[in-house]
């Protein structure tokens, strides 16, 4: 079993919605924390928190336990941030992984960057026009989790201290896990498809859908085969998750 409690947990205003403790700064003071803890080289595993996430952690204890021993969590989903809002304990907002993942790559020294997964990582560093320099791309979606890979893996970035891993849930979590084990002071952030978004291979809902709570009926409506079951069993399964959380 993951301890619950780890040593570089920032140290920031947090709230428990449904037994996870929930970051409560905002979008930019997470990127100056980050950016913060990668320059002086503070490990930290972050976890950015949408429903679906809410919902796997329901049914699966050991996925809460991993998410509970993440140094920082953040709201990635509008529902959360209601939650926490109806609290009145401080007004936050949304804080996406593909927003805080495009800040990062721009702030951060690239030479301190690496990523692993994501179909095409490369297109969307062009989009974003991000620094140029020594930066470490692997496409790790075929990888096997074993101690070996994780070793190879450490190796093979060593140095790096800000490390994006975009495999997929659980996957991405348990490469995060591993790694930071054998990497110490790198800040790691499993991103998902964050980059096929950056480098527009998958489009984005409109603003004005995010900040309602839409998105996920944009994703549903331009990705329907692959999405339904992950929209309709996953996200509203987390929206009950919070429904249901006697402390909201």
């Amino acid at each position: 079993m993951v301890s619950a409690v780890s040593m570089n947990r920032v140290d920031s205003p947090t709230t428990d919605i449904c037994g996870l403790p929930i970051s409560m700064l905002l979008p930019n003071e997470v990127t100056d924390e980050i950016t913060r803890r990668v320059e002086q080289g503070i490990g930290t595993r972050m976890v950015t928190l949408n429903v679906e996430g809410l919902a796997r952690s329901k049914r699966n204890p050991e996925y809460a336990e991993w998410m509970r021993s993440a140094d920082m969590i953040v709201p990635d989903g509008m529902p959360i941030v209601w939650a926490i809002n109806r609290r009145k304990l401080r007004k936050i907002t949304r804080v996406t992984g593909v927003d805080l993942t495009a800040d990062l790559l721009r702030r951060v020294d690239p030479n301190l960057i690496g990523i692993i997964g994501g179909k095409n990582p490369t297109l969307a560093l062009e989009k974003l026009d991000a620094p140029v320099g020594l930066r470490v791309l692997v496409n790790a979606a075929i990888l096997t989790p074993s101690d070996q890979v994780f070793d190879d893996l450490a190796e093979q970035f060593a140095g790096r201290r800000l490390l994006f891993i975009a495999l997929g849930i659980p996957k991405q979590d348990i490469f995060a896990m591993e790694l930071q084990k054998r990497m110490p002071n790198a800040v790691i952030i499993p991103n998902g498809g964050t980059f096929e978004m950056l480098g527009g291979m998958v489009k984005r809902a409109p603003i004005w859908m995010q900040s309602v709570g839409l998105e996920w009926l944009f994703r549903l409506c331009n990705e329907p085969r692959r999405l339904w079951r992950r929209i309709l069993v996953d996200y509203w399964g987390g929206i009950f998750t919070l429904i249901t959380d006697r402390k909201v």
